[in-house]
């Protein structure tokens, strides 16, 4: 009888442990979503601040393409925020979108998707102001087969202009 209650408490505890693991880990993404999911906001982790975060961080170090490219007619958010809102899984492969998940999980901070994406518009950046039109723009955008997203961050970030 004792081996039975034990066992029990056991199976209670790790039931349990995951469901407390499941809100440590996602407590903070549903609160935001359920308290504040319905609601315009510029509070960092939305949406609308990631956005923001991307746009200055590609006029701040790639002027000329960001706006070579609003000239064509195609703003630069346009491309990137898809690519923001699914977190990069249905642009990058899916070895790399692991690896990027992974760090915005240690780092507990949504600010590295408009980092990447920034980093992607300036790696990109000789193609974008070659471009003559918008399809050229959706066309240098459309595989992201190839990239990865360590060095792409670490250039970047550290490579000095």
């Amino acid at each position: 009888y004792q081996r039975r209650v034990h066992g029990k408490q056991w199976y209670q505890r790790r039931v349990h442990g995951k469901q407390w693991y499941q809100r440590r880990v996602h407590g903070k993404q549903w609160y935001q979503r359920r308290v504040h999911g319905h609601v315009i906001s510029s509070r960092e982790e939305t949406i609308l601040y990631l956005s923001k975060c991307f746009e200055r961080l590609c006029q701040e170090r790639d002027p000329q393409a960001f706006y070579h490219a609003v000239h064509i007619g195609v703003h630069p958010l346009t491309i990137v925020f898809r690519w923001m809102f699914s977190a990069f899984a249905n642009f990058l492969p899916v070895d790399q979108v692991l690896l990027l998940w992974d760090r915005v999980i240690a780092y507990d901070s949504l600010v590295l998707l408009p980092l990447v994406a920034a980093a992607i518009f300036v790696f990109r950046s000789k193609d974008i102001m070659e471009a003559k039109g918008e399809e050229d723009i959706h066309d240098i955008f459309d595989d992201g087969r190839k990239l990865m997203v360590i060095p792409l961050l670490q250039h970047f970030l550290f490579a000095t202009r």
